[in-house]
C-alpha cells in the first residue's frame, strides 16, 4: 500500500506499508480498513483517529497527521460509472495532498501574521484543516462533473430540437418523411448519447445523495461530531477552544450540506428535463407507428374492396362457353358492376373505420369532461352556498338543478360547459333522470 503522510507542521512524505501497520499505527481494527475500500462516501470517527472515504480521496487522519493512499493494489469503480485506475487514483491522491499541504501552510502564516499584529486568533485544529481540504476538493469534483454533463447534455438537446428540411416542408407526404439526411443522422447521433449522458447523470446523483447522508449522518450525531475533534491543548487560556472548533466544524458541514443539496436539486431538475423530452420521444414513435400502421389499414382495405373485382375477372377470363360471351355489351355491364361493388366496399370499410376513431375521441372528450367536472365539485359547493342553495340535502345531481348550477358557477367565474355540466350530475341510469330547469 503506498501512501502520502502529512504532518500537522506542514512536512510531508511518502510511504509504503501494509493494511496491518496502517491500523497498529493509528488503533484501528482490521474490520476498519473495508471501510477505506468501499464505494460511497463514509467518514468513520474512532477514539484516537477518524477515517474518511471520499471517492476517489481516501485517508487516515490523527490529530498531528493524515496519510493519504494513492493505491491499494486495486482499480476501483467510481459511482458515476467510470473506473479509477490506480495511476488516476495516484493522480488525485497527490492533488489533494497538495491542498492539504497549502491549507497547512496558510494557516501557519495566519497564526504567525496575527502574533505580529497583535491580533492572534485560536488556531485551527489540523484535522479540521484535512476534512475541510478533502470535502471541499469532493464538492468541486462533483460539481465540475455535473457542469460537463449539463453542457453535453444541453448541447446535445440542442441537436435533438433540430429539424430537417424535408420534415418540415413535406410533413403531408407520410412515409417519405422517414428518409434519412443529414439532420437525421445527427439526431440519432444525439440520442444516443443522451442515453450515455442521463446514465452517467443518474449515477453522479445517487453519488451526490451519498455525500449528503454522510454529511447529515454527522450532524445528527453529537458524539460523532465531537469525535472528529482530536487536538487537545493543555493550556488554560485555550478552555472554550473546543467549542469554538465545534461551532466553527458545524458551519463547515452545513456549509457543504447545503451545496450538496442545491447540487442534487439542479440534477434533480436536468434529469426531469430529460424525461420529459424521453416522453417526447415516445409520443413521436407512437404517432410515427400510428401513421404506419394507418397507412397499412388503408392499403389493406384498398386490396379487400379489389376483390371482388378480381374474383368477377377470374370468372369473367375462363376460356369455357356459357353463353355469356354473346350478349351484347356483356363486357361493360361486368366491368361496371364490379367496379360499383369494389367501390361499395370500400366506402363501407372506410367508414367502419372512421365510426371507430369517432367513438374514440367522443370517449376521450368524455372522460376529460368528466375529470374537468370532478376538479370542480369543491368549487361548485362553495358557490352554490353562496347563492343560497347549499340547505337541500340531495346536493349537486339531487335536489339542485343543472340551470341552478350553471347560474351559479357563472356567478363566481368558473362557468361549466354542457358536457361538463352532464357530468356533474349522476348519470340517469344509475340514480334515474336528473333535475333539470
Amino acid at each position: 500500500m503506498r501512501a502520502r503522510c502529512i504532518w500537522a507542521d506542514g512536512r510531508s512524505e511518502r510511504l509504503e506499508s501494509t493494511g496491518r501497520d496502517l491500523a497498529h499505527s493509528f488503533g484501528l481494527l482490521p474490520r476498519d480498513l473495508r471501510l477505506l475500500t468501499t464505494h460511497h462516501a463514509n467518514v468513520a470517527v474512532r477514539p484516537a483517529c477518524f477515517m474518511f472515504r471520499l471517492p476517489p480521496f481516501t485517508g487516515c487522519v490523527s490529530s498531528d497527521r493524515c496519510v493519504l493512499i494513492e493505491d491499494n493494489g486495486n482499480a476501483l469503480d467510481t459511482a458515476y460509472g467510470q473506473q479509477l485506475a490506480p495511476p488516476i487514483l495516484k493522480l488525485a491522491t497527490k492533488h489533494l495532498h497538495d491542498e492539504c499541504v497549502q491549507a497547512v501552510r496558510k494557516e501557519s502564516r495566519r497564526l504567525a501574521a496575527g502574533d505580529v499584529d497583535g491580533t492572534a486568533q485560536p488556531p485551527r485544529p489540523f484535522e479540521l484543516l484535512v476534512l475541510d481540504t478533502a470535502l471541499r476538493q469532493d464538492v468541486l469534483r462533483k460539481a465540475e462533473l455535473f457542469a460537463r454533463l449539463s453542457q453535453q447534455i444541453e448541447r446535445n438537446l440542442a441537436v435533438r430540437d433540430r429539424h430537417s428540411p424535408m420534415e418540415t416542408s413535406r410533413r403531408s407526404i407520410g412515409l417519405l418523411t422517414l428518409a434519412a439526411d443529414a439532420v437525421a443522422e445527427q439526431r440519432e447521433a444525439a440520442l444516443y448519447r443522451l442515453f450515455t449522458l442521463a446514465d452517467s447523470l443518474g449515477a453522479l446523483s445517487v453519488e451526490v445523495r451519498r455525500g449528503l447522508s454522510c454529511l447529515e449522518g454527522l450532524l445528527s450525531s453529537d458524539e460523532r461530531l465531537g469525535g472528529l475533534i482530536l487536538s487537545r491543548t493543555a493550556d488554560p487560556f485555550a478552555i472554550s477552544e473546543p467549542q469554538w472548533c465545534r461551532a466553527e466544524l458545524e458551519y463547515t458541514l452545513e456549509a457543504y450540506t447545503t451545496y450538496l443539496e442545491d447540487l442534487d436539486d439542479r440534477i434533480t431538475a436536468l434529469q426531469a428535463s430529460l424525461s420529459v423530452h424521453q416522453n417526447l420521444e415516445s409520443l413521436k414513435l407512437r404517432n410515427e407507428r400510428n401513421r404506419i400502421a394507418r397507412m397499412e389499414v388503408l392499403l389493406s382495405i384498398g386490396g379487400i374492396s379489389m376483390v371482388m373485382a378480381t374474383m368477377i375477372s377470374g370468372f369473367w377470363g375462363m376460356n369455357l362457353h356459357s353463353g355469356i360471351e354473346t350478349v351484347p355489351h356483356a363486357f361493360w355491364w361486368v366491368a361496371g358492376l364490379s367496379g360499383a361493388t369494389s367501390a361499395l366496399l370500400l366506402v363501407g370499410l372506410v367508414r367502419g373505420v372512421t365510426r371507430f376513431h369517432r367513438v374514440h375521441r367522443e370517449m376521450l372528450v368524455s372522460c376529460s369532461s368528466l375529470k374537468n367536472a370532478l376538479l370542480q365539485v369543491d368549487h361548485a359547493s362553495y358557490a352554490l352556498r353562496r347563492a343560497g342553495i347549499e340547505d337541500r340535502p340531495a346536493g349537486i345531481g339531487g335536489g339542485v338543478s343543472r340551470a341552478e348550477l350553471a347560474d351559479a358557477m357563472d356567478s363566481s367565474g368558473m362557468a361549466l360547459r354542457d358536457e361538463e355540466l352532464r357530468k356533474a350530475f349522476v348519470d340517469e341510469e344509475i340514480n334515474g333522470p336528473a333535475s333539470e330547469a
